[in-house]
């Protein structure tokens, strides 16, 4: 538990850390409307899999932290319509325990790109409701299992559902 502390102290203190850049005119004053964002992102994500066993039995899994960081590129059309393209690099892992003590652990990593929309009540006002929607692609750049204890071999495989 000390540990899981520990990485949420981490996390929540570099998801804090967002870098915003907006384009100005010539004279230093923003450009009326039409203006491109920069930033970069590190995003905490919580993760919970469900696991089953080839034999079908569910194996007991525990919600464990991982990250993701991305950047992101936008321009604003108007002071309400935009788009917005990133490029996001996901870590999910999960832990989990078979009844004959088997430790099992799955880490996945992701590249996804979003397309979004941007809509909004108002680039220019202190208080901007966000909504953006959009297709994404995404890639499954790695997958590892890993197994520890005394029964490796003898138990049935996990198959992710």
């Amino acid at each position: 538990m000390k540990n899981f502390k520990s990485k949420l102290a981490l996390t929540l203190s570099c998801a804090l850390f967002v870098f915003v850049f907006t384009a100005n005119g010539q004279d230093g004053s923003a450009v009326k409307h039409k203006y491109a964002e920069f930033g970069i992102r590190f995003m905490p994500t919580f993760s919970s899999l469900k696991i089953k066993s080839s034999a079908g039995d569910n194996l007991d899994g525990e919600v464990t932290l991982g990250f993701g960081m991305g950047a992101f590129l936008g321009f604003n059309f108007t002071e309400h319509v935009g788009v917005q393209g990133e490029i996001i690099y996901s870590s999910i892992t999960q832990k989990a325990k078979t009844k004959n003590d088997l430790e099992q652990k799955i880490v996945l990593r992701y590249v996804n790109i979003p397309l979004l929309l941007s809509l909004n009540t108002g680039k220019s006002k202190m208080i901007n409701l966000n909504l953006v929607l959009g297709p994404q692609i995404g890639f499954n750049t790695s997958s590892r299992l890993t197994q520890t204890g005394n029964n490796i071999g003898t138990e049935p495989q996990p198959v992710l559902s």
